[in-house]
């Protein structure tokens, strides 16, 4: 089990910078929402860390099994839509990946990362 810890800091009308370990990260709100657009929305780090985790345990899996990847990329596709409860999320994750694989090897990477 890991811990992680952020400390995040309001720096303006919407710039937040937070500190994760060695890590810092800028979010913002664009100019015609009242930020300064100097880093991404929140939502946009939320799909971005989603990318990252599917890649990397797409890549793990794949060294545990012997498959070497070309290329692998990750296409996140997220739909915010505020409501009176909060927020309404709907995430699509797509893995793209180029290799030589057998169809069942590939089959098998394909159930293990949408279980």
């Amino acid at each position: 089990m890991a811990t992680l810890v952020c400390n995040a800091k309001l720096e303006g009308k919407f710039k937040v910078r937070a500190r994760i370990g060695e890590h810092e990260y800028i979010m913002d709100e664009p100019v015609e929402q009242g930020g300064t657009n100097e880093g991404a929305v929140p939502g946009g780090l939320l799909i971005a860390s989603l990318a990252g985790c599917k890649l990397m345990v797409t890549a793990m899996y794949a060294l545990e099994k012997g498959i070497h990847l070309n290329e692998c990329e990750a296409v996140v596709t997220g739909e915010f839509n505020e409501n009176n409860d909060g927020m309404d999320v709907d995430l699509k994750v797509d893995i793209l990946v180029d290799t030589e694989a057998s169809d069942d090897d590939i089959g098998k990477l394909d159930y293990y990362l949408n279980k």
